[in-house]
């Protein structure tokens, strides 16, 4: 019978409570006893792989994948040095990026940061010393090297080239030519052949601006091909490349000036050209919705440098790609252009993801809208100019989604913060003592005239002849 034993006398039901847990209960503490804490909160870092990401010239990108850390407390310390040098130097420490997504982009579980300001073509100790007071603590020394100035190869074959012969000339090129332009009027071309990373094709004039393009140039899909000292009267285009170099070219341009677009170009360099819009400074033509027409030198894809060029009268002047038209956008470097009648936007980083920087450039308006990831690191400006950070958000939620943003001198003073989450962004700040290096010379007169060419830093162009 129900509620009797066997005796027949009837059981009185337990009644629990709160000094006595109820079976039930004692049961799942008993059980979850049973399991490892990592299964409740992985608070403890599991160190993954290092890796250095497409070296820039001066610069190095490094990633720690990790696994762990729920609690976000982990950090690492970086020093680095020419290797076999004797003295470490400090490093910004690397920035704590959780995995997470944002405008469709998506990234693992890692530590994330850059070393800033360092010599082309060499190679470099890292020291990463990663901390966490939860378990996990490790220390990881990797070697990197960064990018040499691209130039023609040592032996190089030149062959010379008129208006009349360079579509012959051209369509014999190999890997290591150096195609030598006499002065005159050429049409725009498509060119079909690939150099390689020590041999690369050479267009180049044998006096700069006199040979002259009437119509784009089109190097789509090619690989280690360097434009040098052309004037284009027309757009230079280079999707899905890799190595491309456009370098001391004048662009004159009805629309847009140097562009890659799809998946972009990869490892490209871009300095020294004068790129002339269509643009004007008015009230009608400033800001997203204005009268303003063109991207001056606008790229997309991972390795890419954009250094000593003068960029004037575009809707942006100088930016990355975004929403859905952005490549693979890290590890990209943009330093000491002169910018100026950027209608909307002097330099706009949209959908930037990781180890974006730019620094010593020279215009009103800076804007940096990361919508991934992003390392975003702001080097200097002019306190003579207005340099500002304007728009960031776009899906930058959580610390915008920067791994760092490093600001170096006055840029409250200079132009000021114009983004919703004030405090979010300087909590982002990191002081950092980048040096603007030597380079162009653009005085007054040069802009007045649009002959912004001034002195090449002969660190930076390294062109064998």
């Amino acid at each position: 019978m129900r509620g009797q034993d066997r005796s027949g006398i009837r059981a009185r039901p337990v009644r629990y409570n709160n000094r006595m847990p109820h079976p039930k209960h004692a049961l799942i503490v008993f059980l979850l006893s049973l399991l490892p804490s990592a299964a409740l909160a992985q608070n403890a870092t599991t160190p993954g792989t290092v890796t250095t990401p497409y070296p820039t010239l001066i610069n190095l990108s490094v990633e720690w994948a990790i696994s762990g850390d729920d609690n976000n407390n982990g950090a690492v310390g970086v020093r680095f040095r020419q290797t076999g040098a004797a003295g470490w130097r400090d490093a910004l420490p690397l920035r704590r990026v959780p995995a997470g997504s944002t405008e469709g982009f998506s990234w693992d579980n890692k530590h994330s940061g850059s070393i800033l300001d360092l010599e082309p073509d060499t190679e470099y100790e890292i020291e990463l010393a990663l901390s966490d007071p939860d378990g996990g603590s490790d220390t990881r020394t990797v070697t990197a090297r960064t990018r040499p100035v691209p130039q023609a190869a040592a032996n190089a074959t030149v062959k010379p080239a008129t208006p009349a012969t360079f579509s012959s000339v051209a369509s014999g090129a190999q890997p290591g030519d150096i195609i030598l332009l006499a002065d005159g009027d050429y049409s725009g071309f498509t060119f079909q052949h690939d150099g390689t990373a020590a041999q690369p094709i050479v267009i180049r004039a044998e006096n700069p601006k006199g040979a002259v393009f009437n119509g784009e140039v089109r190097l789509d899909s090619r690989s280690y091909v360097y434009l040098e000292d052309l004037t284009v009267n027309e757009m230079i285009k280079f999707n899905n490349s890799v190595g491309i170099v456009v370098r001391g070219c004048t662009v004159n341009t009805p629309d847009s000036g140097i562009v890659s677009m799809s998946n972009g170009v990869e490892n490209g360099y871009f300095c020294d050209n004068t790129v002339l819009g269509p643009t004007g400074w008015s009230d009608a033509s400033v800001g997203a919705s204005g009268d303003n027409l063109g991207e001056g030198i606008q790229v997309t894809g991972p390795g890419n440098v954009i250094c000593y060029n003068y960029v004037k009268g575009y809707r942006d002047c100088i930016s990355t790609m975004e929403d859905g038209n952005t490549g693979l956008q890290v590890c990209i470097d943009i330093y000491n252009n002169d910018v100026y009648v950027g209608a909307d936007d002097g330099i706009e980083l949209a959908g930037g993801r990781s180890s974006i920087g730019f620094g010593g450039d020279l215009e009103k308006r800076l804007s940096v809208e990361p919508t991934g990831h992003g390392c975003c690191r702001v080097a200097g400006g002019d306190k003579e100019h207005q340099i500002g950070l304007f728009g960031l958000g776009a899906g930058a939620a959580d610390g915008f989604g920067l791994d760092a943003v490093g600001v170096v001198g006055e840029l409250e003073q200079a132009g000021g913060i114009n983004q919703p989450d004030r405090s979010a962004f300087q909590e982002g700040l990191l002081a950092n003592p980048v040096s603007r290096r030597a380079g162009r010379v653009v005085d007054d007169a040069d802009r007045s005239t649009d002959q912004g060419v001034g002195q090449r830093a002969l660190a930076d162009v390294g062109r064998a002849d």
